[in-house]
């Protein structure tokens, strides 16, 4: 019997979704993107079908990402995409050679703490293009930390789920040049 995606993915709902296209509006044209956990990879999914140039799914469950990877191929996007399998907090060092990203998507499982760390990751192997935007959802009751050298740019809820955009100061830009 042949593996199956893991039942325990949380897709994002559709309205949190189109929300946040809609603030990025026409970020995603042309833009390197990054779905650091993956699943079912709408988010990264929805960029490509937005004109995004190119997308990286980082997903740890290796039978979702054998799927995925069949989706971009079935769909004709694998010219347009990479799938790394494995853990994004373990990984970040790898998917830095395919960024750096202008979308960074954090959409981790609930209740397991991996907001916090992944935005960490996301700012100590410098992931995020100049310009670039994480958009992280998180449970409204974990207590999320921008990293130092980042600012929250938008805040958006929905019911138990939080939103936040961020990106990297305008001076810590000036200093990696």
């Amino acid at each position: 019997m042949p593996a199956k995606a893991s039942e325990k993915l949380r897709p994002m709902l559709d309205q949190i979704r189109e929300t946040i296209f809609n603030v990025l509006g026409k970020k995603t044209d042309g833009s390197v993107v990054l779905d650091a956990f993956a699943g079912t990879g709408v988010l990264g999914l929805e960029c490509l079908s937005r004109e995004a140039r190119y997308a990286v799914f980082v997903e740890v469950h290796r039978p979702t990402a054998q799927r995925l990877h069949d989706v971009l191929r079935d769909w004709q996007l694998a010219e347009q995409s990479k799938v790394v399998v494995g853990d994004f907090l373990r990984r970040g060092k790898a998917v830095l050679a395919h960024g750096p990203f202008d979308l960074i998507f954090i959409d981790p499982p609930y209740n397991h703490g991996l907001v916090n760390p992944a935005l960490a990751a996301v700012k100590r192997f410098g992931l995020l293009a100049d310009e670039g935007v994480a958009i992280a959802r998180y449970v409204k009751s974990e207590q999320v930390v921008v990293p130092e050298g980042m600012t929250q740019i938008d805040e958006r809820k929905f019911g138990d789920a939080k939103v936040i955009l961020i990106t990297e100061d305008n001076d810590e830009r000036v200093n990696h040049e």
